[in-house]
């Protein structure tokens, strides 16, 4: 079970006005996770599109890092209990995903197809 930091929140966001996003209410109810996933997941995606020699104007542009954001805040604190596996999956998914960007942006290049 998830420890609520602000049970007045979770209690509201769990009532029968609740929104009906479920994505919503694990953010409500813990901060720190929304705050530390993107940070780790943008840095995460820095590191290895550095590491894999990218562009520098594609890196800042942030063409890298908002898809590892988005993936470290959902398997960080949204599909799965905050633990040491999840927490794992989250490291392997925000690596995976700066690598997946660069083949199909490579795959699409010859097209004319910006990715």
């Amino acid at each position: 079970m998830r420890r609520v930091l602000w049970p007045r929140v979770a209690a509201r966001a769990s009532g029968p006005s609740a929104v009906s996003i479920k994505g919503v209410r694990p953010l409500l109810s813990d901060p720190r996770v929304v705050c530390a996933a993107p940070l780790a997941g943008s840095l995460v995606a820095l590191l290895v599109a550095w590491g894999m020699g990218a562009a520098e104007p594609a890196i800042r542009a942030g063409a890298f890092g908002f898809n590892s954001v988005l993936v470290a805040i959902a398997f960080g604190g949204v599909f799965f209990a905050l633990n040491k596996v999840s927490i794992a999956y989250a490291l392997l998914a925000t690596i995976t995903t700066p690598l997946i960007f660069a083949a199909v942006s490579a795959a699409l290049e010859p097209l004319g197809v910006p990715a």
